[in-house]
């Protein structure tokens, strides 16, 4: 039975330093191994907003949306 991951991957999907770097070739590593599902999923809705609006979407969806989606995938 394989193992299934969610990632919230919106602050980290640019990659342009430190921990979205790091995210990214940890989960192109996750990806690799047969034994896991690795699901990633954004909300590229956020992106297009004002920096403040975009924070209390993002609060908002991380948790309501994305909280029951982990509730349906069972991770």
């Amino acid at each position: 039975m394989k193992k299934k991951i969610l990632f919230e991957y919106f602050l980290v999907q640019k990659g342009i330093a430190g921990v979205g770097v790091y995210t990214q070739k940890l989960l192109s590593l996750l990806k690799k191994n047969p034994d896991w599902e690795v699901e990633t999923f954004t909300n590229e809705f956020l992106e297009n907003q004002n920096k403040y609006i975009r924070t209390i979407l993002y609060f908002l969806w991380l948790n309501t949306a994305f909280y029951f989606k982990t509730l349906f995938n069972k991770p």
